[in-house]
Order: structure tokens, then C-alpha cells, then sequence
């Protein structure tokens, strides 16, 4: 179980795109918004949230938010996850907004690059407003806890302590909730040999891949040595 000391830090909780990040978001403000005494929340700008506890202790969290410049005072967490399910969740996830044409097969939605924009490689999301970028092995470093984004329950139950309380457990921004029913929309199962050897010859999965291998046999050392 987490150490009395660290239960009282703050907590910089990295928010990479479809990696499940608005699930946690959503479960600490409703629980802020039911329990305002123990957790109240406020946003930082346009890009983060911070969620403050009554001694003015706080988790802040969102989309790119930068590693603080003390995060020495800080518990560090990360959420990644597999880059196959995580690339088709992107895909989905941006033919659903305005600005993507919703027509977009996948052979010519791999053939533009906005899609990067969404979804880059874990690392390059985690130095995504740093001063200085930092290898993967510095972030194996600095990062108190790795979690899969299957290991979501396990997070919770970290926030619980942290919060004092019993968070909410439902999955938000899903994309198969918000699908538009006249659009196909993908799934695993559906992608060929030639489409998945499309996929991993693009410069992003080549990258992710590699990432995710090493960020998720270090996430299972750090959550092990923790627990």
C-alpha cells in the first residue's frame, strides 16, 4: 500500500490521448461535486485541472499538462496502453470530429497526418510542452507508477485512499457511445493482414511499440515494488 507520506503529496497525473484518461477526470469530479468538503476542483488555463484537497494538497491532470519544474515533490502516474488498440481508437475517435471528412477509409486517413496531432507516441505525449525532452529511460526514472490502462481499477483504488472516498467506476468518452450509427465503425477484428502491416510500418507505431514494451515492463516493476 502507498506510504502515509506519499498519500499526502500532490499527484501529476499525465493525461496521454485514448489511453483512458477522461474516465479518471470524470470520476474525480463527480466525486468533487458529491464530496466538496473532501475535493473540489478548478481549471488551470484551457489544458489542466487541478483537483484540491482541503490541507491545499492537489492532483493535476489533463491533456499535455508539463512535468512541474519541483516534480521531485510530486507522485508521478502515467496511464499507456496496447499502441494497436490505442491507434484504432484514435482513428475512430477523429473521423467523429468536424474537422476530419467522415468518409476517411483507413487507407486514405493513414495516407494524411492529421492524425498525429491525436495521437502521438507515449513518450513524445509526455514531453509534449517540456522544456526538455527526456528519453524513455529518464522516464522510467522519474515516474512513480505505470499503470496499463486495463489496470484502470487499480488506479482507482490508489485515488480512493488519496481522496478519502469511493470514486465512480464508469468508463467515459467511450467512442463507441458517441458513434454516428451511419458510419462504420472499426474494430480489431476487422483489420486485414495488408491493413495491419500498413499500420505498423507508419513511423508513429514503429515508435509507440517500442515505447509501450518498455514503459510496460517498468510500470509492472514499479507498481509491484509499491504494492
Amino acid at each position: 500500500a502507498p506510504s502515509g507520506k506519499e498519500l499526502k503529496s500532490n499527484i501529476w497525473l499525465t493525461h496521454i490521448p485514448k489511453c483512458g484518461g477522461s474516465s479518471i477526470i470524470d470520476a474525480l469530479r463527480d466525486f468533487s461535486e458529491n464530496n466538496y468538503t473532501l475535493l473540489r476542483y478548478e481549471w488551470v488555463g484551457t489544458k489542466c485541472v487541478k483537483f484540491i484537497r482541503p490541507d491545499n494538497t492537489y492532483l493535476i491532470t489533463n491533456h499535455y499538462n508539463p512535468l512541474p519544474n519541483d516534480y521531485q515533490n510530486f507522485v508521478k502516474i502515467a496511464i499507456i496502453r496496447n499502441p494497436l488498440d490505442r491507434f484504432i481508437s484514435t482513428y475512430n475517435f477523429t473521423r467523429l470530429r468536424d474537422d476530419f471528412k467522415f468518409d476517411y477509409s483507413l487507407k486514405r486517413w493513414l495516407g494524411q497526418k492529421k492524425y498525429l496531432a491525436w495521437s502521438f507516441p507515449l513518450v513524445d505525449a509526455l514531453n509534449y510542452y517540456s522544456e526538455v525532452d527526456k528519453s524513455i529511460e529518464e522516464w522510467v526514472e522519474i515516474l512513480d507508477y505505470i499503470y496499463d490502462v486495463k489496470e484502470q481499477d487499480k488506479l482507482l483504488d490508489y485515488l480512493d485512499l488519496w481522496v478519502g472516498g469511493k470514486l465512480k467506476r464508469e468508463k467515459t468518452n467511450v467512442t463507441q457511445d458517441n458513434w454516428n450509427p451511419k458510419l462504420p465503425y472499426l474494430q480489431k477484428h476487422q483489420l486485414t493482414d495488408k491493413d495491419l502491416d500498413k499500420i505498423y510500418r507508419t513511423d508513429f507505431m514503429k515508435k509507440d511499440c517500442e515505447q509501450y514494451k518498455v514503459l510496460k515492463e517498468h510500470g509492472k516493476n514499479k507498481f509491484n515494488n509499491k504494492s
